[in-house]
Formats: C-alpha cells, sequence, structure tokens
C-alpha cells in the first residue's frame, strides 16, 4: 500500500481545518464565512471579497504552507470576482498575488458559471 496519497489527505484536511479555525478572526460584519472546496490537489475557497478576510486566509496558506512543506502553484492560482467593483479587484490582486478571471471557468473539466446550466 502506498502511503503518499493517505499523506494527502491528511494534509488536505489539515488545511480545511486551518481555515475553519480563522473564522472567529474574520470581521464580524461577514455576510458569510468562507467556505473550501477540496478535490484531489485542487482548493477552491469561497469567501466574501473582504480585504482583512483575504489577509487572513492569505497568512493562514503562508503558515501552512511552512508547515506542510506544500507550495501553492501561483501560476495555477486565480481569483473569480462575482459582483466586485472594479476598485476592489485590483486591492484582491494585490494581497493574493493571483490574477482575476472570469466565469465561465473550467473546474474538473466541468464549467463553472453563475448561470443556469442548458
Amino acid at each position: 500500500m502506498d502511503i503518499e496519497p493517505m499523506l494527502f489527505i491528511l494534509l488536505a484536511d489539515s488545511l480545511n481545518r486551518f481555515l475553519l479555525n480563522t473564522r472567529h478572526l474574520m470581521p464580524q460584519h461577514v455576510l458569510l464565512p468562507s467556505e473550501t472546496i477540496q478535490f484531489v490537489d485542487d482548493t477552491i475557497i469561497i469567501t466574501e471579497a473582504h480585504p482583512k478576510t483575504l489577509r487572513i486566509i492569505q497568512r493562514t496558506l503562508k503558515v501552512f504552507s511552512k508547515l506542510s512543506g506544500m507550495k501553492i502553484n501561483q501560476s495555477k492560482s486565480m481569483f473569480v470576482p462575482i459582483a466586485i467593483p472594479d476598485n476592489l479587484i485590483q486591492v484582491i490582486q494585490d494581497i493574493i498575488s493571483s490574477p482575476p478571471s472570469q466565469l465561465p471557468i473550467k473546474y474538473l473539466g466541468l464549467p463553472l458559471t453563475i448561470k443556469k446550466p442548458k
């Protein structure tokens, strides 16, 4: 039995727990808590576009990376702004060091969109 996949699953679960434990640090007016979706080696973090929230998530990811040895592939990272003012998009890009993208995007071969699928 190969132990590497099991170690990866444990580390991925640890990242989810790291992010859950930061919820008490988020601004009080944030309407929805951040949600994390993980599949194999992909992680999607769904969160409100509040600069303080994004800085906390970014710091959490850096700490996790140092502790686990796992690195974030910035060339594959992006964010998808939905109903976010243009002036905030540049702020987000500066905080998370990733470019914006537009919907629809493909994730695991399936299109992600805010429109109803046909």
